[in-house]
């Protein structure tokens, strides 16, 4: 009894703030690139999808796939707080993505940005 009396004191002193984390507002997406890779190369791996977005904050964001089935016509990226990079940027590499006709970006569960023009580099 005494420990559940302790737990309830430490809740209301924490403001539940471990409960309900807060919401990172989703920056402005400044710029978007996305191509295909197809520079010969010794031992070259299959051709990979890079996506490239260039932010409007000072902090860390990552890319995520959404679909999940091999080469989509729509590949949708999570736009998320954290991840390794340079702040103001994100990026997303993979070679089972395809060539996609379009890549949509999404952040908060909402529609951000659309990349239509995803070229081959050759």
């Amino acid at each position: 009894m005494r420990g559940l009396v302790v737990l309830a004191a430490c809740a209301a002193l924490t403001g539940c703030a471990h409960f309900f984390p807060p919401q990172t507002p989703c920056p402005d997406i400044l710029s978007a690139e996305a191509w295909t890779d197809r520079m010969p190369g010794p031992e070259k791996p299959a051709s990979p999808l890079i996506v490239s977005l260039r932010l409007d904050t000072d902090t860390l964001w990552m890319l995520t796939a959404i679909t999940q089935e091999e080469s989509p016509a729509v590949l949708q990226l999570d736009l998320q707080p954290g991840g390794a990079g340079y702040p103001g940027s994100a990026g997303f590499r993979s070679t089972q993505a395809g060539h996609p006709d379009s890549i949509e970006i999404v952040c908060a569960g909402k529609l951000r940005h659309t990349i239509r023009d995803v070229m081959i580099v050759s």
